[in-house]
């Protein structure tokens, strides 16, 4: 059949043939079809809404509106260019229309429903063919807002729907926003190849996009801020998502932690609730030239610093946490570099988790909020070093660390026990001021009093004393250390040296081994030694007077003893002289560090 159109008032005729008196009418009726088609949806939709077409066109079993407007009151407005639906005309003429599939060009719609809140709608060549399938080549809708999610403009092409799926090969947004528990803009969001299944049933909706692109990324999780960002192959249903890889080229990232000790941003758990938890992974992260601002103020003094993260490399990150690696070079500040290898896996249901790693010059002061306490000494100076491995399985931690500190100062706070940090300095340190340590730590992280910190404190009191052992004490007689209380307090103190009762006057013997003493203490010119005179019963010095001049003399002359051996007086500190009553005391001057 050859293409019929009739155009407004228009009235076109044909040259009726000889054919049949039949094809003349329905030439006839289609004369008219326009202002009826018209007239008639008005009539039915006065009040609610204001149709035009301006061509009908019949042509290879396909029924054609050329240019349709509506127009309802609360200013909708639907324009389509042409609407296209495959049927036979038999059954148009017989009020039995069935339409095998239609197809719309250039369909426009402005100021569609409040709930949806969509400015304009515009698409080309939409089409819903026999296998009730709906084709959108290219879709563009602006300034959509729905619970919470605003999207300025949303550009689709070849948008698929049928049988619950929608498959969309290319879409693009900008300017997106989501106002939820957690905010999130996107100035520019694109997607391709994205399907989605079991629309149907949300329960079991499954979807997948082979490619996402973000860019200049803005969420309130941990203040993040991405300017560009690319994801591949991710997949997912209704409570799993899993990407296989994700790329952020540069990512600005702020850690805030005020008194109530919760970081702010950080999920935090609300409970058992009975429900599965939302799974997730990452196949591949890769982070490069990023930031990372912490702000800690549940410490004192609060704790304020920039990490620069020139890379960090991640596999199988995830809610589910299977065989999780990742690589990290970042700088703490300007002068700490930091470098760092982890391994997570689930074991028995706990975490376990393997590292290695190298801090280098970090200033102590810095952290003292960190450690100070725990420690029991605040920090001047002092920047530290260390090369550690980490593991944890079961629970329990080990740790082992090479650490080198330089130029500390400690002072020890009153009230605070903590390890000899003073005494370790001065036997630990070498020439140039680098005090070098092993230093294991063990404990169980179920335990609430274990601390890292504080795990330092038998761990470095037991390095000094046998530091004290191994290098003073080659003398033999000489020289004894002595490891007080319960590990955590250390005193060194050198074998005495004795003297004849009522006398302060060294032996020939006694007279060598503080000379061997000079020797050893000139080697280490960060010690100092403190000369306390005793004085024990059978000295029979009752009157005070006599008590005290005898135990300064002695004192006094082991000092000119180990001064004439040209050990500088600054290492020889007098004390106050003090009774033994001890039945076996011996007379002597105490000698200690």
């Amino acid at each position: 059949m050859k293409a019929l159109t009739i155009k407004n008032e228009k009235f076109i005729r044909w040259v009726i043939s000889v054919t049949g008196l039949s094809f003349a009418l329905l030439i006839i009726v289609l004369s008219f079809w326009v202002p009826l088609v018209n007239a008639v949806a008005n009539h039915f939709l006065k009040g609610v809404a204001h149709i035009s077409v301006q061509a009908i066109t019949y042509q290879d079993k396909q029924l054609s509106f050329n240019d349709v407007w509506v127009r309802a009151p609360s200013d909708l407005r639907i324009v389509v260019k042409k609407l296209a639906i495959e049927t036979e005309i038999q059954q148009i003429l017989d009020g039995q229309y069935k339409a095998k599939a239609i197809e719309i060009d250039q369909l426009k719609t402005h100021g569609l429903t409040e709930d949806l809140s969509i400015k304009q709608i515009s698409a080309a060549h939409v089409k819903l063919n026999t296998n009730n399938e709906l084709i959108v080549e290219r879709l563009n809708a602006v300034g959509y807002k729905q619970q919470s999610i605003k999207i300025s403009e949303l550009i689709g092409t070849q948008i698929r729907y049928g049988q619950d799926a929608l498959s969309i090969d290319s879409i693009k947004v900008k300017e997106a926003a989501i106002d939820a528990p957690v905010k999130i803009t996107l100035p520019s969001l694109a997607l391709n190849d994205a399907e989605l299944k079991n629309l149907s049933e949300p329960t079991e909706i499954g979807y997948s996009v082979k490619v996402m692109e973000a860019k200049d990324l803005r969420t309130d999780i941990l203040g993040a801020a991405v300017n560009t960002a690319s994801l591949s192959n991710i997949k997912g249903d209704a409570s799993s998502i899993r990407i296989q890889g994700l790329d952020v080229s540069k990512a600005n990232i702020n850690l805030t932690r005020d008194q109530s000790r919760q970081w702010y941003g950080l999920p935090v758990s609300s409970g058992s609730s009975g429900k599965k938890a939302f799974a997730w992974a990452i196949s591949q992260i890769v982070l490069e030239e990023s930031e990372v601002t912490i702000e800690d103020g549940a410490v004192t003094p609060a704790f304020n610093d920039e990490l620069l993260i020139e890379k960090l490399m991640a596999e199988n990150v995830g809610g589910e946490i299977v065989d999780t690696k990742a690589r990290l070079s970042a700088t703490l500040g300007k002068y700490t570099p930091i470098q760092l290898e982890t391994e997570f896996s689930h074991q028995a249901g706990s975490l376990a988790m393997k590292a290695k790693g190298e801090v280098k010059g970090l200033v102590l002061n810095h952290i003292d909020g960190y450690i100070s306490n725990d420690l029991g000494h605040n920090f001047e100076r002092g920047q530290l070093s260390d090369t550690f491995t980490l593991a944890i399985k079961d629970k329990q931690m080990t740790m082992s660390n090479q650490l080198e500190v330089r130029d500390l100062k400690a002072i020890a706070i009153e009230g605070k026990q903590g390890p000899p940090l003073g005494l370790a300095v001065k036997l630990l340190q070498d020439k140039d001021g680098i005090l070098r340590i092993s230093v294991p730590i063990e404990g169980d992280l179920d335990n609430p009093e274990f601390k890292i910190a504080k795990a330092l404190t038998p761990v470095i009191t037991k390095a000094v004393t046998l530091a004290a052992a191994s290098n003073i004490q080659p003398l033999g007689t000489v020289l004894l250390v002595k490891d007080l209380l319960d590990k955590t307090l250390l005193k060194v103190s050198f074998e005495p040296a004795f003297f004849q009762a009522g006398t302060a006057v060294l032996s020939k013997g006694q007279a060598e081994n503080m000379r061997e003493l000079a020797k050893k203490l000139s080697k280490t010119p960060n010690l100092q030694v403190r000369l306390c005179g005793v004085v024990t019963p059978v000295d029979k010095a009752k009157p005070d007077e006599a008590f005290k001049k005898l135990g300064e003399a002695r004192a006094d002359a082991v000092k000119k003893l180990l001064l004439a051996e040209r050990l500088p007086s600054d290492q020889v500190i007098p004390c106050p002289p003090y009774r033994d009553d001890a039945e076996a005391a011996k007379p002597r001057v105490d000698i200690t560090l």
